[in-house]
């Protein structure tokens, strides 16, 4: 069984990196050449692609090597979703195939532009929740997927200082603040600089390093509080932190039981799931984790996995905010949606 799901992973994972690396390549050959776009010479490229991909993703490889890596990746992605309908032009109508190898290659740049901008810059999100069960209003800064190593520490400066451009009352990071990649501890120490109390949550890509327990323990020493299974109460308002690291049960279990009767309870989760289940619960859910699909097309393949996948939603008096993030995660590139701050806004009701 084991060997029958290892040959699968490298069926699958061989094709799509032919599918990104070398397809779009060969279709613009071909209709720059005529050349064929299936032939043994870019399957064998792409072997040799692939074993140097499994070697970067075994190996500590330096960040700017890893940086390209990634990179090239983004770039293949959105060179194979506009060389794909390009080559079905090609196919099935009779348009000059220089003409479309020019249309091709020039949406590929424009595109990749684009994704590169938006991969580099944060907006700010306004949300607006009114109710009954607060007698002021409080402004909270809501960021998620940092991925603190995967992105610099220079980025990070760069989001605090957005943040602390802004007014508000509590910040709350909902998962996914440190990522695998060389991530330094030392780059907590940023978060001294930020003036107002930082309630964190743990996401899934925490327990991906070896030393989370060591990170956690920095977290505390940084002005960093972890909420994990824990309740943190401020006026009228009683802030629940769920954990990554616990199974769906025991989230649920800790959500009712940390909830409190006649609050404002507002829930941070990192993965925008079961909301459905506890709506009646809760008043606001605020997660990440999608990346609203960070690049378009791929929004619609995470769709798939989860029904909530960016942006605000409601049931009777429920509502939930799902984050496309602060950062990005591979590809320092996003196209058809953005990094973003989220200003969340939660006022007495007149």
């Amino acid at each position: 069984m084991i060997f029958i799901k290892k040959i699968y992973f490298t069926t699958i994972s061989f094709f799509f990196t032919y599918l990104i690396l070398i397809f779009p390549f060969n279709i613009l050959n071909h209709l720059f050449t005529g050349i064929s776009v299936l032939n043994i010479s870019s399957f064998v490229i792409c072997g040799f692609f692939y074993i140097f991909l499994i070697l970067f993703f075994k190996t500590k490889s330096s960040c700017f090597f890893r940086f390209l890596v990634y990179q090239a990746m983004g770039i293949g992605f959105i060179s194979f979703n506009v060389s794909l309908p390009t080559y079905l032009i090609h196919l099935f109508t009779s348009i000059n195939s220089l003409y479309l190898g020019i249309f091709c290659i020039t949406l590929i740049f424009l595109l990749t532009s684009i994704s590169l901008y938006n991969g580099r810059t944060i907006k700010e999100k306004k949300v607006k929740i009114t109710s009954s069960k607060v007698k002021k209003n409080y402004k909270f800064i809501f960021i998620s997927d940092v991925h603190l190593g995967s992105n610099s520490i220079i980025y990070l400066k760069k989001i605090i200082k957005r943040i602390e451009d802004i007014k508000y009352d509590v910040l709350i990071i909902g998962g996914d603040l440190v990522d695998l990649s060389s991530f330094k501890i030392e780059y907590l120490e940023t978060f001294k600089t930020v003036k107002k109390k930082i309630l964190y949550v743990t996401g899934n890509h925490e327990f991906y390093l070896k030393n989370s327990e060591k990170i956690f323990r920095s977290l505390t020493l940084n002005k960093i509080n972890i909420i994990d299974s824990k309740k943190f109460q401020i006026g009228d308002l009683n802030i629940i932190g769920i954990g990554d690291n616990t199974s769906s049960k025991d989230q649920l279990n800790l959500i009712k039981k940390l909830k409190v009767k006649n609050k404002f309870n507002l829930l941070v989760i990192h993965k925008p799931i079961f909301w459905d289940k506890i709506g009646d619960e809760i008043d606001l859910m605020l997660s990440g984790h999608t990346h609203n699909g960070q690049i378009f097309p791929f929004n619609f393949l995470v769709k798939l996995k989860y029904k909530y996948i960016y942006g605000m939603y409601h049931q009777k008096n429920s509502s939930l905010y799902v984050s496309s993030g602060v950062g990005c995660w591979g590809p320092k590139m996003r196209l058809g949606t953005q990094n973003e701050i989220v200003s969340v806004f939660i006022k007495k009701k007149k």
